[in-house]
């Protein structure tokens, strides 16, 4: 069985030969990915290539303020690169600072476009831009990709959009305090986000489509009444949209998803990640198997953290504990809850990936 077929096997819920063994972020097929061109990950992305089973992640085209009204400028501070994003918004300027290290391959916010009720306003008469797909390279990956995967195109929901305006606390804090502004957010950002899926979907993007957004409405942060109202009510149709293309639609939503579960079971996702376990989530992975009864594919639920900083040992007996409690009944993909950002790699962040991948081959066939 090619992983191509084992995956799309699991996502509807058919019998596989083993269960799918994923590495998320780190994808081996894709050429521009920075850890296939970092030294340090060489060896274990030879063996992601030999030995996984590719979820091809590359995205194409997107949400964003109308490029004409933002103006982007770049300074390096003792070897970080400063971004000061400021968008000439109709009633006075919003800013914008991110920071990225060298050695560390992600993007901090460290000062976020709306700060006060009158950003908000402000923003809310702001042009969006819906920047289209390029649908011929999807192909062109895809055909590379071949027997190997499948592709996988995240898309940011309106939750998501609208809460990464904020920092995290003033977002919770206008939810409390401005609900009609934060509804108004994210019905302008629902309007883009179904045209732009509309476009993934006529340009060909597919067959996995992950949503991104849902955990900004859990528990503790949200109480279960509010991942309804910013979850469901704008996911539904999205999720709908892509079924009705043919694709299928996996919801990405870290944390507690215990009092939101049946919630989630209601939009009807073909796909769930990553499970996380006790003590970042708050169910077992057993626990969800038995709750969703087989209707929906759950890829997970290895933490991140075991494989950096567990021995070795510790991570076998994870995997087969994660093994043991989602193979029954199918509907498994087996993964980490994301992927190492460091530069160079630890070896011992290797060794543990040797180990997951090892583990899962042995104990993980049918």
């Amino acid at each position: 069985m090619t992983s191509r077929e084992r995956l799309l096997r699991a996502l509807r819920g058919e019998p596989t030969d083993r269960v799918p063994i994923s590495t998320y972020e780190l994808v081996g097929w894709n050429p521009d990915a920075w850890e296939n061109r970092e030294p340090s990950y060489r060896g274990l992305m030879d063996l992601v290539r030999a030995s996984t089973d590719c979820i091809y992640m590359w995205d194409s085209g997107g949400i964003d303020i109308a490029p004409e009204l933002l103006q982007v400028e770049r300074r390096e501070e003792d070897g970080v690169l400063v971004t000061r994003t400021v968008c000439r918004a109709p009633h006075g300027p919003l800013t914008k600072v991110t920071r990225e290290a060298p050695h560390i391959k992600t993007v901090w916010q460290v000062e976020h476009l709306l700060k006060t009720a009158e950003d908000i306003r402000n923003f809310l008469e702001t042009p969006l831009a819906v920047a289209p797909p390029d649908g011929a390279e999807h192909r062109r990956r895809s055909a590379a990709l071949g027997e190997n995967g499948i592709m996988m195109h995240s898309i940011s929901d309106a939750l998501c959009l609208t809460s990464e305006l904020f920092s995290f606390q003033d977002f919770l804090l206008f939810c409390a305090t401005e609900p009609r502004l934060v509804r108004r957010l994210l019905d302008m950002m629902q309007g883009r986000v179904l045209a732009y899926t509309q476009a993934l979907l006529a340009t060909g993007f597919g067959p996995l489509f992950r949503i991104c957004g849902p955990e900004y409405a859990t528990p503790p942060y949200l109480p279960p009444e509010r991942f309804r109202e910013y979850v469901v009510a704008y996911d539904t149709p999205l999720i709908d949209l892509i079924h009705r293309h043919g694709a299928y639609a996996r919801l990405h939503c870290h944390g507690r998803i215990g009092q939101v579960l049946d919630a989630i079971m209601e939009m009807e996702p073909d796909g769930l990640d990553p499970v996380e376990p006790p003590p970042d989530g708050d169910l077992e992975l057993a626990a969800v198997k038995k709750r969703t009864r087989g209707r929906v594919t759950l890829f997970g639920n290895l933490e991140l953290k075991t494989l950096e900083h567990a021995g070795a040992d510790e991570v076998q007996d994870l995997t087969r504990r994660a093994l043991r409690e989602g193979m029954p009944g199918g509907r498994f993909v087996l993964m980490p809850t994301a992927a190492p950002i460091n530069i160079p790699l630890s070896p011992k962040t290797e060794e543990n990936y040797r180990a997951y991948i090892a583990t899962a081959l042995k104990h993980g066939v049918y």
